[in-house]
């Protein structure tokens, strides 16, 4: 889980806080069979705003890039977090 939460933080939040998503929560629960749930609750105005966001979001190439290719993880933990 560690890996998840420093590829949210170094990839996924900043990339929804640019374009202006505010994080309100999140949230992580171990399941029954030894996973973890990630819950984040995001506040948009509107839902306009939010297809803006989220569109914004899929053409900053950027920040794909650093999510398909884990720029900000080694290889072992790029190897980790694939199911992501």
């Amino acid at each position: 889980m560690i890996l998840f939460n420093k590829h949210f933080n170094r990839s996924l939040l900043p990339a929804q806080q640019k374009y202006g998503a505010h994080l309100i929560g999140r949230w992580m629960t171990n399941d029954a069979k030894d996973s973890v749930e990630v819950f984040a609750i995001w506040q948009y105005a509107s839902m306009e705003e939010y297809q803006q966001i989220e569109q914004q979001v899929r053409n900053d190439r950027e920040h794909m890039e650093r999510v398909e290719t884990g720029i900000n993880l080694s290889a072992q933990e790029r190897k980790l977090t694939t199911c992501f």
